[in-house]
C-alpha cells in the first residue's frame, strides 16, 4: 500500500470515529429496562430444548426477553397480559450482564401466549415454542455441573471476593471433605451459594474437596433419605467431614456470606 493510500485510510477512519462520537447515544426505555439473565426457565422449540437460548427478566417491566437463534429476532413476553411482541436486535442495549430496550423500539405484536399450568406456549407461527421451568439439579453433582445448569451462579462468583487470610489458611489445611446440600429452586441458594463456589474454585488442588447434593423441589426433596439421614433442615447447608466423621456444619445466608472464614474456623476447631 502506498503512503498516499495509507494516509487516506487513516483520514477516513478518523472521520468515521468523529462522526460516531457526534451521534446521540441511544437512551433506554423508561419501563423496558433492567433485563437480567435468569436460570429458572428453559426454551423448548419443536419438542427440543434450545440450549443456546438466553432468557432475561425485568422486574420493572414485568416481562421476559427471549433471545434464540432458532426464533430469529428477540421475543418480548409481557407477564400480566401474556401479549408477545417481536423486537429488532438493534432495539437492545447491552447493560452489564443483561439488556435494556431502546426508548422507541421497533416492536410488533404477534399474538398472546397461552399459559398451561407450568408451561407457557408462545404464538410463533409454524413452530411449537414453549417456556418451561428448568428441571432442578438433583443428587450428587460437581462444580462444573452446577455452573452448566445454572450459569447465573457464575455472575455471583465473579462478584464475590473471599477473605484472603482465610483462603491462605485453607490452602494449607489438612484433608477434609465439604458436602453441600442445595436446591437450584432455592432463593437463598441463588444469592449466597456462589460465594462458596468461588471458595471451592480457589481451593482446587488442595486437600479440601467439595461435593454438592441437589434437592428435588419441595415437598419431595425434604423426604430424600440422603437429606433426612444427614439431618438437613435448611438450605444451603455445608457439612464438614474429617476422617469419616462430621466435625462441623454451617448454613443459611449469614454463614454463606463469608464461607471461607466460617470454614477455616470450623476446621481449626476440629484439630
Amino acid at each position: 500500500m502506498t503512503t498516499r493510500r495509507i494516509t487516506s485510510t487513516l483520514c477516513l477512519s478518523a472521520l468515521l470515529v468523529a462522526v460516531a462520537a457526534q451521534l446521540p447515544a441511544q437512551t433506554a426505555h423508561p419501563v423496558l429496562s433492567g433485563f437480567l439473565p435468569i436460570d429458572d426457565y428453559i426454551l423448548e422449540v419443536d419438542g427440543q430444548t434450545d440450549s443456546g437460548a438466553r432468557l432475561y427478566l425485568s422486574q420493572r417491566a414485568a416481562s421476559m426477553l427471549i433471545l434464540s437463534d432458532s426464533l430469529g429476532e428477540p421475543i418480548l413476553l409481557w407477564a400480566r397480559s401474556m401479549a408477545v411482541d417481536r423486537l429488532q436486535s438493534s432495539d437492545l442495549l447491552a447493560s452489564g450482564p443483561g439488556y435494556d430496550v431502546v426508548a422507541e423500539p421497533d416492536k410488533s405484536y404477534i399474538g398472546d401466549a397461552i399459559p398451561d399450568q407450568t408451561t407457557i406456549v408462545l404464538p410463533i407461527e409454524g413452530r411449537d415454542v414453549k417456556v418451561l421451568p428448568r428441571p432442578p439439579l438433583i443428587g450428587d453433582r460437581t462444580l462444573g455441573e452446577l455452573l452448566e445448569h445454572s450459569p447465573g451462579y457464575r455472575a455471583g462468583m465473579d462478584a464475590f471476593q473471599p477473605n484472603a487470610a482465610a483462603m491462605a489458611a485453607l490452602r494449607d489445611a489438612q484433608p477434609a471433605r465439604v458436602r453441600v446440600f442445595f436446591g437450584t429452586w432455592c432463593g437463598v441458594c441463588k444469592q449466597v451459594l456462589p460465594n462458596l463456589l468461588e471458595v471451592n474454585a480457589g481451593l482446587e488442588g488442595t486437600q479440601l474437596t467439595f461435593e454438592y447434593y441437589g434437592l428435588a423441589s419441595p415437598p419431595g426433596g425434604w423426604e430424600d433419605p440422603e437429606v433426612t439421614g444427614s439431618e438437613v433442615t435448611g438450605l444451603p447447608t455445608a457439612i464438614i467431614y474429617r476422617d469419616g466423621r462430621e466435625v462441623g456444619r454451617f448454613g443459611g445466608a449469614n454463614d454463606f456470606a463469608q464461607p471461607a472464614q466460617v470454614l477455616q474456623a470450623l476446621l481449626a476447631g476440629s484439630r
